[in-house]
């Protein structure tokens, strides 16, 4: 299994932060999928958080993106983060953002692919990797505008 990480990130949301952040992130992951199995399921992990003032999803109808191709094994998950908790946090915040996000598409997979992917066991693994516990990934609210 391959993982990808790119985003949607407003120019006033540190897209520069997010883009080292994220490729950080990407590199570790990486590694585990090659050093673990996780199934035959999902071949590539693609992973696009959007981070985007509440007002401009509102304004583009922004809806987001939760696809699992079976045919190609491969995912396109577009999950919003929160504009202003991105913008106020540390780096490590910042980071801690990015892996939430990463397991809740995780976890919507492990919803919508009964046999050949082990999301669990992948969703242990990344926890472990970033020294992150799962009482530290907050459940996630639906963006839904008004």
């Amino acid at each position: 299994m391959k993982f990808f990480i790119t985003g949607e990130v407003s120019h006033d949301a540190h897209p520069e932060k997010f883009s080292l952040i994220s490729k950080e992130i990407e590199k570790k992951i990486n590694i585990l999928m090659a050093e673990n199995d996780y199934g035959d399921a999902v071949e590539s992990l693609d992973i696009i958080p959007t981070i985007f003032s509440f007002q401009f999803q509102v304004s583009l109808s922004y809806k987001e993106r939760k696809l699992y191709r079976k045919k190609d094994k491969s995912t396109d998950y577009r999950l919003a983060i929160d504009y202003n908790e991105f913008i106020n946090a540390d780096d490590e915040g910042k980071r801690r953002l990015l892996i939430e996000n990463i397991l809740h598409a995780i976890r919507d997979l492990k919803r919508k692919i009964k046999k050949g992917f082990d999301g669990d066991k992948l969703e242990a693994d990344i926890l472990s990797l970033f020294n992150l516990g799962a009482e530290d990934i907050r459940e996630r609210n639906e963006q839904k505008a008004p």
